[in-house]
């Protein structure tokens, strides 16, 4: 599985990412489908209770359905999914954008609007995925 390492650039952002990750995989159907609801989930919940929520649901048929060893992955994915949808939705605003032509970090809305958060999310997960998928054995 080391070998099958997709080839994957950013330069359509990190969901294009998370797909080309997603894709290469070498598992189940049946767990294909639980990386595919994460993926789902990602930057599509309303607020991070609420994802908590599904995750939890999601979380217990993974476990039910593969038990405790093969969920591990899905239950990892997922864990992280979670925790850096609280990161990013209690902290962003405490971050500014990078100012590439000085180098300085600012924190104006006009620059902070132009960030999409959910990207972060994407980029957690698609590191996550190809963390646990590529280097677990």
């Amino acid at each position: 599985m080391y070998n099958n390492k997709p080839k994957i650039s950013v330069a359509n952002g990190y969901e294009s990412v998370l797909d080309s990750i997603i894709q290469s995989l070498d598992i189940s159907e049946d767990q294909l489908v639980y990386i595919n609801r994460i993926k789902d989930l990602a930057g599509n919940s309303s607020s991070p209770k609420v994802l908590c929520n599904l995750l939890n649901v999601l979380n217990d048929e993974a476990h039910n359905q593969f038990g405790e060893e093969e969920s591990f992955k899905i239950l990892t994915c997922s864990s992280v999914l979670m925790h850096s949808t609280e990161y990013w939705y209690e902290n962003s605003g405490k971050w500014g954008a990078l100012d590439n032509t000085s180098s300085k970090l600012i924190s104006t809305t006009a620059k902070l609007q132009q960030f999409d958060w959910g990207e972060f999310v994407n980029a957690d997960l698609a590191g996550t995925i190809a963390g646990v998928y590529y280097t677990i054995t």
